[in-house]
């Protein structure tokens, strides 16, 4: 899988590196309900959720995960995650979709769900409205804008994307999401979230979200 470089703190290149991606199928007692796309956290793997993937199979739907570069331990994606952009993260998830989602001509909505490094970039393709229903599980748009000269050029990344997340990405109206954030989260997330993505609710994350989200994406 080619993988380009979103951001161009390098002279643009091209990536190659094996994506490990599946999909958990929805349970055959209840009617299918449609497909779910999950973007992980940094330093995280698509096997960490199984508590979240199983309630969301057994409730009838299809879970589709992926591992960004170099994540998901043995067996997981190869390649080196600073090569990665946020941008990208919703690229891979696109092939990641198209390969392994179910019945998209009776199930066209496209919902999202973004565990912290995953939730800005689950935040992005909602500014794109490239999904239809987005949530956000702390996400990672708090990042400070100052880096400083020693950081890496995932972390630099975050850091910028965080900031636009904060101050420009304006979020479709036609864009349904949910938003849990920590009790530490700033004002400024709170505030940026409220002001840019006018159909996005607030909700304080607490230790179990699985009910919170299943109940959200159930919603027409």
């Amino acid at each position: 899988m080619k993988i380009p470089d979103a951001r161009g703190l390098d002279a643009t290149h091209e990536v190659s590196a094996q994506i490990r991606s599946g999909y958990l199928p929805e349970k055959s007692g209840p009617p299918f309900k449609g497909n779910v796309l999950f973007y992980e956290g940094l330093d995280d793997s698509m096997l960490n959720h199984s508590a979240l993937f199983e309630k969301l199979s057994n409730t009838g739907y299809r879970v589709i995960a992926f591992d960004y570069m170099g994540q998901g331990g043995q067996g997981g994606s190869t390649g080196n995650m600073d090569s990665t952009r946020i941008t990208d993260i919703p690229q891979i998830g696109t092939l990641a979709w198209n390969r392994h989602a179910r019945d998209l001509q009776h199930f066209p909505g496209k919902t999202v769900i973004g565990w912290s490094t995953g939730g800005l970039a689950a935040y992005y393709a909602a500014y794109k409205g490239l999904v239809d229903k987005a949530v956000l599980v702390a996400p990672e748009i708090a990042a400070s804008s100052a880096p400083g000269k020693n950081l890496s050029h995932f972390a630099l990344d975050l850091q910028d994307k965080g900031f636009q997340a904060r101050h420009a990405w304006k979020i479709p109206a036609s864009v349904k999401g949910l938003a849990l954030l920590p009790s530490d989260a700033s004002q400024e997330v709170r505030a940026a979230i409220s002001a840019h993505a006018p159909n996005f609710q607030l909700t304080e994350l607490n230790e179990d979200p699985t009910d919170a989200i299943l109940t959200f994406i159930q919603k027409p």
